[in-house]
């Protein structure tokens, strides 16, 4: 059967036919249980129908398989993975790749609307990874491999995109040599058009110096028939007190806000919200932009609360006295009508540790205010790592993490480091506490038996000037 076998692969290599690997590397299997046909002349029907199903099945799954983002096959923990149908649906492979200093640095897919563009990538180098970053002070890669990932820089037809961060990005070891890796830019205070060349580029890589570049024509079309941008022009006046180091004193500053537009599309929804100050400058340190998410609540129309995320901000221009920021939301509704951005008010009130609770009285409930609630649903602990997943009701500004006791009751401290995965769909938070590393009590840490939360008493909604946000036009 060897022989059929290769006379097949060849006839789909000599018709240019594209056959995926794991199809092809079930071809000889498929073909075991059909006889060996004795004459070249005569092929038994059964192998030609066989070979007329295989000409279909290799069409039809390549192209089933043909935005499939490979990097979930080896990131099954990643935040994104929830939104990986939407990504597939919506972007496209592109396989360009770029070489300097022996690193190769390969765009796999991309995936474009107008608030975000979410690259997926391989780096791979003719050394290991540990070996480019033993070459400089830091003496190993990475733990983390998001931490290895290359700050990126992107044209848009031939426009440089300016004040870009890694907001979003992660990464994992695939080999001692490679890391796949992915990155969720912001552009939604862009306007970009449907069709575009873009161009990605770093000069940093594992430590390393060097030029990788690749250009692609970007048709985000598809995604924009999903998209719905609202422009709202609205204006909002918050005066705040900041206070100067140098001056020793506080100083009045007003923040002129203009809620620019609001963009719900397949990758999220955004608020983007122009600001300028009035302030004397040379009298001051620093002025920190306002941060939606901590001054106010959003609720739509059906009084839901809306889980704001502020990622998108890039901080005052002093050259230009002015900055543009965006704001994440989550809907309830993709259908909704409009939107209000309620103020919150900080009244003095000390927060105070809530009741303790049993770890193994799962789930527990916490009233983090008279607006809203944390439910934790899970809680594991080892010698080297706490981690816990909870989900919020109502509104919650923001959680002060986990307090932990013996079954005494008494505080048990320890020293760490920790990070949040959100389930973008679920809006499900897993944290893990990392504690390896840190010189922690063991002992002590496997004592744990309880757990509390400090409340956010001092936080107080003022409904009365809350501002609407139409989205009927």
């Amino acid at each position: 059967m060897d022989n059929f076998d290769k006379r097949i692969k060849q006839i789909a290599k000599d018709e240019n036919w594209e056959i995926p690997n794991e199809i092809d590397n079930n071809i000889s299997k498929l073909l075991k249980n059909i006889e060996e046909p004795k004459t070249l002349r005569k092929r038994p029907l059964k192998v030609a129908i066989l070979v007329a199903s295989l000409s279909i099945l290799t069409i039809t799954t390549a192209f089933a398989i043909e935005n499939i983002i490979e990097y979930f096959n080896y990131n099954k923990s990643s935040e994104y993975i929830s939104s990986k149908e939407q990504l597939e649906t919506f972007g496209s492979v592109v396989s360009l790749t770029s070489k300097d200093n022996g690193i190769e640095f390969k765009l796999d897919n991309i995936s474009v609307d107008d608030n975000y563009i979410n690259i997926f990538y391989t780096i791979k180098g003719e050394k290991s990874i540990d070996e480019y970053y033993k070459e400089y002070s830091t003496g190993e890669k990475p733990k983390e491999a998001k931490y290895a990932n290359p700050f990126i820089y992107l044209d848009v037809d031939k426009r440089k995109l300016k004040n870009l961060v890694m907001q979003e990005y992660e990464g994992v070891y695939t080999s001692e040599n490679e890391l796949k890796g992915m990155q969720r830019i912001n552009v939604s205070k862009y306007n970009i058009k449907n069709n575009f060349n873009l161009k990605i580029y770093t000069n940093e890589i594992f430590m390393q110096k060097g030029e990788w570049t690749v250009s692609t024509n970007i048709d985000k079309s598809k995604a924009i028939t999903e998209t719905r941008k609202y422009n709202v022009n609205k204006n909002i006046e918050i005066k705040n007190k900041e206070y100067s180091v140098t001056e020793e004193k506080e100083f009045d500053v007003t923040h002129y806000l203009n809620i620019d537009k609001v963009i719900i599309s397949p990758f999220g929804n955004e608020i983007v919200v122009k600001e300028k100050v009035d302030a004397d400058f040379t009298k001051l340190d620093a002025i920190s932009p306002i941060f939606l998410d901590s001054e106010f609540a959003l609720v739509d129309e059906n009084n839901n609360y809306l889980d704001m995320v502020g990622k998108g901000v890039i901080g005052h221009d002093s050259t230009t006295n002015g900055v543009t920021n965006s704001f994440e939301f989550k809907l309830k509704d993709k259908d909704i009508k409009s939107l209000r951005l309620v103020p919150i008010k900080y009244i003095g009130e000390e927060n105070k540790i809530l009741d303790i609770y049993d770890i193994d009285k799962l789930p527990i409930t916490f009233e983090m205010n008279e607006y809203g609630k944390v439910i934790i649903e899970d809680i594991q602990i080892n010698d080297s790592k706490i981690i816990y997943t909870y989900y919020t009701e109502g509104f919650v500004p923001y959680e002060s993490g986990l307090v932990f006791f013996d079954e005494n009751e008494k505080e048990i401290g320890f020293s760490c480091s920790s990070s949040e995965n959100k389930n973008k769909k679920t809006g499900r938070i897993t944290t893990t506490i990392n504690l390896e590393g840190y010189g922690n009590d063991l002992n002590a840490i496997s004592k744990i038996k309880k757990v509390s939360t400090y409340n956010n008493t001092k936080m107080r909604l003022l409904y009365d000037e809350a501002i609407e946000i139409n989205l009927s036009n």
